[in-house]
């Protein structure tokens, strides 16, 4: 957070080849918080093809600890950027490098949306219906665990790759000099499913409990991503109330049975 003038800014990067995506998580700030306390939304465009970038400015009169906590709740995968500043952007507007617009509602960014206004290039899923990528397709599970439990998590790891399912797995994900949150805030974004590894260890973990809570609340959302809870050394009645009526894969007490239900129903959202 950084103060200019009399105004606290934020700045945020957002998905430039997802952008209408981003659609419900500016909506939901837009509605939370009311003009007379968010002063200002402003969103900058660099459409330079090898370096596409898409970021949100936001300015509050004043210290605002209930957006924090917002963020900080509701979306801790939103990528914070630090270190960069509105007067960075309008060094780049002169220069060229990028294009600046604000809003008044939500009508006014479904306008800027299409290629050829504000971006010079269609979203990614446009695109994708003329070019077929032929990059390795994006992950399917994310798999969320407590570093305590590794060495089942490993076993779970090893029987998802025998059955060709792409997972995302942070020792096999983050290599040295990475930066682990960054990495982490990544792999839950580009994956679809949430596979938790629920154990003792995991329910006393905040990092965990953190990726879990992204999960779940993506879970509640139309057309979010799926929770797959795996019971590891728990039972129904240990889990959080929220988690008490999902249905949940048991490992501990045939292993090979309920990786078969985990396999069985990846490789059917993998195939589609």
């Amino acid at each position: 957070m950084s103060k200019t003038q009399n105004y606290y800014v934020y700045v945020f990067q957002l998905d430039y080849g997802k952008r209408s995506k981003e659609r419900d998580f500016i909506k939901d700030i837009i509605e939370t918080f009311p003009k007379n306390v968010l002063t200002g939304y402003y969103f900058c465009v660099n459409n330079n093809p090898y370096n596409l970038r898409f970021y949100m400015i936001l300015t509050f009169r004043e210290r605002n600890e209930d957006f924090e906590n917002f963020i900080r709740e509701k979306y801790p995968h939103k990528r914070r950027i630090y270190n960069l500043f509105p007067v960075d952007f309008i060094t780049s507007m002169q220069n060229r490098g990028y294009s600046v617009f604000s809003i008044i509602d939500l009508n006014d960014y479904d306008m800027t949306l299409k290629s050829g206004m504000i971006f010079l290039f269609p979203e990614k899923s446009d695109l994708e219906k003329i070019w077929r990528a032929d990059t390795i397709p994006s992950t399917l599970g994310f798999l969320c665990y407590s570093s305590k439990d590794k060495k089942s998590v490993d076993r779970i790891f090893e029987e998802l790759q025998k059955k060709c399912i792409r997972t995302w797995y942070d020792m096999i994900e983050i290599k040295p000099g990475d930066r682990i949150s960054q990495k982490i805030n990544q792999g839950m974004y580009e994956s679809n499913v949430g596979v938790v590894c629920l154990s003792k260890n995991m329910l006393a973990s905040g990092y965990a409990e953190a990726e879990l809570g992204y999960f779940l609340t993506e879970s509640f959302l139309p057309n979010g991503k799926k929770l797959i809870p795996l019971l590891l050394d728990l039972s129904p009645k240990d889990l959080p109330p929220l988690l008490r009526d999902v249905q949940c894969i048991d490992l501990s007490k045939n292993f090979g049975e309920g990786i078969s239900k985990l396999t069985n129903f990846l490789q059917t959202i993998q195939e589609l």
